[in-house]
């Protein structure tokens, strides 16, 4: 029987992941260089971010919600990092400036409550599951998909050492570092939604199942 090669499909995302990573700077710092205020609330550095926790909000609601009833406490996960994306989505994008004023603000002002809201309710639910979710806390924090939101959180944790200008440099300078460091984060929670989001495919091929409807009894 002849052998088969699969190491070189098993390389290309993590070729695509680390090209993507190192490019990202090297863009920024290109724009931030040649294209005054890229850099500035509402461009398109920050729509990249945007875009990015939006993509990876959608792939963590869609694996929690089809996850079946046995996989509670991973379906919680992922809705909690789909909230998380999804409120860092807020902050990102300024819905009180996409038009004119009076309408857009008010649309801001419930897109936030209602997050706040599912917050809440969200934070109930995992009360209820709290023993599930304590006893597959391994499996949970130690996947590949986490690794990639752990180094997002961290980047973002940094970031915001820039956005608060607690290093004596210039402002442009800390808004470079902030927004470059940001869409890396971003960056990394995409690709660790897309590592979840081939993990649907064959957890709902191996074991179909009925999907998970937060149901405690």
């Amino acid at each position: 029987m002849p052998h088969r090669h699969t190491s070189t499909p098993n390389l290309v995302p993590g070729i695509i992941i680390v090209s993507s990573l190192v490019t990202a700077p090297i863009v920024t710092f290109l724009l931030w260089r040649n294209v005054p205020g890229v850099m500035d609330e509402g461009h398109i550095v920050e729509w990249a971010q945007a875009i990015l926790l939006l993509l990876a909000a959608f792939i963590h609601g869609y694996r929690g919600r089809h996850l079946n009833r046995s996989e509670r406490s991973i379906a919680l996960y992922h809705i909690t990092l789909a909230l998380l994306c999804l409120t860092l989505f807020a902050r990102e994008v300024d819905v009180d400036q996409l038009g004119p004023q009076g309408f857009w603000p008010a649309i801001e002002v419930i897109f936030r409550s209602v997050i706040v809201l599912l917050w809440v309710l969200h934070g109930i639910v995992l009360a209820f599951n709290r023993r599930h979710l304590w006893l597959d806390r391994a499996r949970l924090l130690l996947d590949p998909g986490s690794r990639f939101v752990f180094a997002g959180i961290l980047l973002y944790g940094v970031s915001w050492v820039f956005d608060k200008e607690i290093f004596p440099i210039a402002t442009e300078t800390a808004l470079y570092f902030e927004e470059t460091l940001q869409l890396v984060a971003t960056l990394c929670f995409f690709f660790g939604a897309l590592f979840f989001w081939r993990q649907t495919g064959t957890s709902r091929s191996s074991n179909p199942g009925t999907p998970f409807r937060f149901r405690n009894r």
